[in-house]
């Protein structure tokens, strides 16, 4: 089971960034941009392993958008000038004013100089440290009352999954996934939910979630929807084809789920959303059985087939026999 990344956030050093990869360096910053009341709002590039380009919005005032650009450096290298000039001219280009600019390593004088104005947020791994070991000593002196869940009119979950996929396009054409990787696939996927509901097991009261369990969800539900995308990009082999509906909407039942969890909406909805998922999840594991069956098929098969050449064989030797008779008696 993964690490809750607040359990020794204390711990954490520089170098633990050095070789770090986008996707757990990419939680780290989803955490703080939680603490700092911005959501998702929409995806601008996204270069591989080693850069994130993204619009958030402040979740209070909707008229304040922030550019997040996230820079993955090798080890030893530090962000150097160009990029800072890259990271301007987007702003320039999008109109945005507010930058929250992360990077796993060092950012030399020349080009934090670039980047250095007001509204410019620049966080390299020792603010990253300071920042998050801030968010939870902050949460653990909050006290939240307790809230009256509501029935909205669209689920949080739902504008969350729609905004991502209206940014976030699945790719065309499709990778397919092999029959014998299918479990190794299955198992790691539902492996990364544990970390999920160990947390929401912590949970005393659900009319009066802890702030910083909260912002956790919202971050943990925040990077399930780069796993329903990738799934939304995979295709199975024949006869499994059916189970790329059962990943794709056991995440997004564990999504809207979250989002109901966190977002006080009705507790009968929380549940359904809980139970929707659980049964997708009991699908995925009938893989076993039908491979089970296939492979018992195949055997009846081979055994009917079998049965047939001896048979067959029968015949033929009686066939040569009588051949045989008819010859000796011909002559």
């Amino acid at each position: 089971m993964k690490r809750d990344i607040f359990d020794d956030i204390e711990e954490l050093s520089f170098k633990d960034f050095v070789e770090m990869d986008i996707s757990t360096f990419y939680d780290y910053i989803g955490h703080i941009m939680v603490d700092l009341n911005f959501s998702f709002h929409r995806s601008i590039r996204d270069v591989g392993d080693y850069r994130r380009i993204e619009v958030w919005k402040h979740t209070k005032n909707l008229d304040d958008y922030g550019l997040v650009w996230v820079e993955i450096v090798k080890p030893g290298n530090d962000v150097t000038k160009d990029v800072s000039y890259d990271v301007l001219r987007t702003m320039n280009d999008l109109n945005i004013l507010k930058l929250f600019f992360f990077t796993n390593g060092g950012i030399d004088e020349s080009s934090r100089d670039v980047l250095d104005d007001k509204g410019h947020f620049i966080f390299t791994p020792d603010n990253i440290i300071e920042t998050l070991i801030a968010i939870k000593k902050k949460s653990e002196l909050v006290v939240k009352p307790k809230i009256k869940r509501k029935k909205p009119k669209t689920p949080s979950g739902f504008v969350l999954i729609k905004n991502f996929l209206k940014e976030n396009k699945p790719k065309e054409i499709k990778t397919v996934v092999p029959i014998k990787l299918i479990p190794e696939f299955r198992d790691k996927l539902i492996a990364q939910f544990e970390q999920i509901f160990e947390l929401i097991k912590t949970i005393e009261d659900i009319s009066n979630i802890d702030s910083e369990i909260r912002k956790k969800l919202k971050a943990y539900q925040f990077a399930l929807l780069t796993d329903l995308l990738n799934v939304a990009s995979l295709e199975f082999e024949d006869p499994f084809g059916w189970m790329k509906d059962d990943f794709f909407y056991m995440i997004q039942n564990l999504v809207l789920y979250i989002g109901a969890l966190v977002e006080y909406e009705l507790e009968e909805d929380m549940n359904h959303y809980l139970e929707e998922f659980n049964k997708r999840k009991n699908n995925l594991y009938k893989f076993e059985e039908i491979i089970e069956e296939i492979r018992k098929k195949d055997i009846e098969r081979i055994e009917i087939a079998i049965k047939q050449l001896k048979k067959l064989s029968k015949i033929v030797i009686i066939v040569s026999i009588v051949a045989l008779i008819v010859v000796f008696f011909m002559k």
